[in-house]
């Protein structure tokens, strides 16, 4: 396959490869595995943006070749992360990044059909100031990313350097509109002194996570309709399924999020990638697992909606979550019947023992109500 960029056209087939790593010029001589090409690519959900927005991407790792290739133990968040650029005549001169957060699929060895990506969509946050980040001033930008990893041909072979195509894609970063302007008039203060107070922690100091999440309940208050709105609802969901239940309640912050997390399931895209995770062996996430127990059922059909419409060919964690939306209804006969059609047609199905504890669970809330019932 031909792979041709800025002039340059590599040709490289899997016999080529495998020859090169024989050494069939000399058995004596030192191989050096030949590098394999491959793209790293930056997607923006637009390519327009205003000044302070935290705009969505995608990053992806394209296989340009004709045959498959294993990146081993790519984690494209906290481990070996792609990193983005921003250019200045011609050369990578401001680091930027995205947000990360941690997928199953990430740690394991991946491999990459010939065609085909690997791709998360995230947001781009500046990875120097904690508050006000770029893109800070209106302009034409051109960013670029980079990805420091090796990969392999198959499982046991070594390890191949990559020689990375890296296309510049353009920025258009625009002035805020009066709307806008007051919205973040109104948030910049606040959110500078919340950095500050980072800065110079107190030793009884409430929740970090806490003084933020007040920050963000009141400016959508005043300012829902904003462009900042959306990615602050999307932080704020973030912050608020990482804390305790009861934390939740007592802060009266459970309306918040209700509402973050239905916008983020709906509007789909990089706003709903960290919620959507999905784990087999754990029986689904914490996410899933929060949702089921703690909020509205109607929210939490509106998570397994997603989730099937994510994992189409995943029948069994979709039976499984069909399953679930019976517990959280408290439907007890149907539940009971579905899991034993299920515990029928997949008899050897990881999902059994999740089955049984949500079960378990909901009788036992069931049987816990009847009592209170009775002792009122």
């Amino acid at each position: 396959m031909n792979w041709a960029h800025n002039g340059t056209t590599w040709c490289i087939t899997i016999a080529t490869a495998i020859a090169l790593l024989s050494g069939t010029s000399g058995a004596q001589e030192k191989y050096s595995p030949v590098a394999i090409p491959m793209r790293v690519e930056i997607v923006p959900d637009s390519s327009t943006c205003i000044v302070h927005q935290n705009f969505a991407l995608k990053v992806r790792i394209v296989n340009v070749n004709d045959f498959p290739v294993i990146v081993p133990g790519v984690n494209l968040d906290y481990y070996v992360e792609p990193k983005i650029f921003l250019l200045r005549d011609g050369q990578d001169d401001f680091l930027l990044r995205f947000q990360a957060s941690v997928s199953p699929w990430t740690k394991r060895e991946i491999t990459i059909q010939p065609g085909q990506a690997l791709e998360k969509h995230r947001f781009l946050w500046n990875d120097n100031v904690a508050a006000m980040g770029w893109p800070d001033e209106p302009g034409i930008f051109k960013l670029r990313a980079s990805f420091d990893t090796q990969v392999r041909l198959d499982r046991e072979g070594a390890r191949h350097p990559v020689e990375w195509d890296r296309p510049i894609v353009e920025l258009h970063v625009v002035s805020p509109d009066a709307a806008d302007r007051a919205a973040w008039n109104w948030l910049e203060p606040r959110l500078t002194a919340f950095d500050w107070s980072l800065r110079h922690p107190k030793s009884n100091a409430e929740s970090v996570h806490l003084r933020k999440l007040r920050i963000y309940r009141e400016f959508l208050t005043q300012f829902s309709h904003s462009s900042y709105a959306p990615a602050i609802r999307w932080e704020a969901a973030k912050l608020l399924l990482g804390m305790g239940h009861r934390t939740v309640e007592q802060e009266g912050m459970a309306g918040l999020l209700d509402e973050s997390l239905t916008f983020c399931l709906g509007r789909g895209g990089a706003y709903a990638e960290d919620f959507l995770e999905w784990d087999a062996d754990a029986g689904g996430s914490n996410v899933f697992e929060y949702v089921g127990v703690h909020c509205r059922h109607e929210l939490f059909d509106l998570l397994v909606e997603k989730l099937d419409e994510r994992y189409p060919a995943d029948e069994q964690g979709k039976a499984y979550r069909g399953i679930a939306k019976l517990v959280v209804a408290e439907q007890l006969d149907a539940a009971r019947a579905a899991a034993e059609d299920f515990k029928t047609k997949y008899p050897d199905s990881k999902y059994h023992r999740h089955v049984d504890g949500a079960l378990r669970t909901m009788e036992r809330r069931i049987a816990k109500e009847t009592t209170e019932d009775v002792d009122r």
